[in-house]
């Protein structure tokens, strides 16, 4: 198994952080807080910390439930139209007090579904985790929240690298 030979190519155990933009954003926030994909793996949840930049689906159960735009018909073939399948897919349901760190990414001019989606998700997070950190990027749309990272003097590297440093 992968975990057990981390450091064999240099890593830490222990300092395990995931990231990820949009529905990456979505899938890393939903392995650190759903502890079932590492207890299928029998072991405990390794991550000290997750990244999420500008994700959506958060809360895909709130979304899918309330959302009257006929463009969100996508999401069915993936989350089916089951509302308990909505909960599972949704980092806001497995929040708890074992969560790990998240630092949270936010565009100012990202899609009003993100927003919406972070309006419910950060105090959520709050309430289990106080130090949980949303920063806002001014005038970043959805795109420029992930071009901005080929830019290797941007600030946000090192916004992640202090967290990752302490991520508590």
């Amino acid at each position: 198994m992968a975990f057990n030979s981390i450091e064999t190519y240099g890593g830490d155990k222990n300092k395990l952080f995931v990231s990820g933009h949009s529905a990456g954003g979505h899938l890393a926030a939903l392995v650190a807080t759903d502890s079932s994909y590492f207890t299928a793996a029998a072991i405990k949840n390794p991550l000290k910390g997750v990244i999420v930049i500008d994700a959506f689906g958060l809360d895909m159960h709130s979304y899918l439930k309330t959302s009257n735009e006929p463009g969100d018909s996508i999401y069915f073939p993936t989350f089916s139209h089951s509302e308990e399948t909505w909960k599972k897919a949704s980092p806001i349901s497995h929040l708890n007090s074992n969560t790990p760190s998240f630092l949270l990414f936010m565009g100012t001019h990202t899609y009003p579904g993100i927003k919406k989606d972070y309006a419910i998700f950060y105090p959520a997070l709050k309430k289990v985790q106080p130090n949980a950190s949303l920063i806002l990027q001014k005038r970043k749309n959805h795109y420029e929240m992930i071009f901005q990272f080929l830019n290797p003097w941007n600030k946000s590297f090192d916004q992640i690298l202090d967290f990752m440093k302490n991520p508590n």
